[in-house]
């Protein structure tokens, strides 16, 4: 029975803020569709660039929500890192940059 209320206390949960959520979606003007769209298919781009065996950089071109940027094989390496061994990479590099520190 306990288990039942919760789930029902979940559910209850969930439906409020998909509601709430959807709500401010929906007041959102044109722009943000857009933007949404503009960012899919950037997503999009950088999986299908990082899946191929391109040697060359991709450059992700300035849009309205955005600043040209480049994105090298090394990026597509780092992204499919799991936490752990990202942030022991990364702590890595700053050592290296700033020795002494730890």
């Amino acid at each position: 029975m306990d288990r039942m209320r919760w789930s029902l206390a979940d559910y209850m949960l969930y439906d409020h803020f998909n509601k709430t959520l959807q709500r401010k979606i929906s007041k959102q003007g044109e722009d943000f569709h857009k933007e949404v769209d503009h960012f899919t298919t950037v997503l999009h781009d950088v999986l299908e660039y990082c899946q191929s065996k391109q040697k060359t950089y991709m450059v992700v071109s300035a849009s309205t929500w955005n600043q040209e940027f480049v994105l090298s094989r090394d990026y597509c390496r780092r992204m499919r890192m799991n936490t752990q061994r990202y942030l022991n990479v990364f702590k890595t590099s700053y050592q290296n940059l700033w020795p002494g520190t730890q």
